[in-house]
């Protein structure tokens, strides 16, 4: 099981809390869709430590779901680059990259 980079943290008046900052290459466009430039936060509120860890996998994946598609439209075909135009996820295109 991977190790989970955000630390689930017991809040001040019960509960739990975890932050997970926006990479700095997606923070402009992550502003953009989702409202929060530099971090995103999690509060659990009042339960107990099973249902806190598993809100907190399911609050992860959305964040990290949502930082890899943008990464995804933004990628820059090489042909293109010199237009800067923007490629698309193809099958044809996604075998050109590394």
């Amino acid at each position: 099981m991977p190790r989970i980079a955000t630390k689930l943290a017991p809040a001040g008046r019960g509960g739990f809390v975890a932050r997970k900052v926006v990479p700095a290459d997606v923070r402009e466009e992550y502003a953009k869709l989702y409202g929060q430039r530099v971090e995103e936060r999690l509060n659990t509120g009042a339960v107990p430590i099973l249902l806190a860890r598993a809100k907190h996998r399911e609050w992860l994946s959305e964040i990290e779901a949502r930082i890899s598609n943008i990464r995804a439209t933004s990628v820059v075909a090489p042909h293109m680059s010199a237009f800067g135009g923007k490629a698309d996820m193809t099958f044809c295109g996604a075998n050109v990259r590394f």
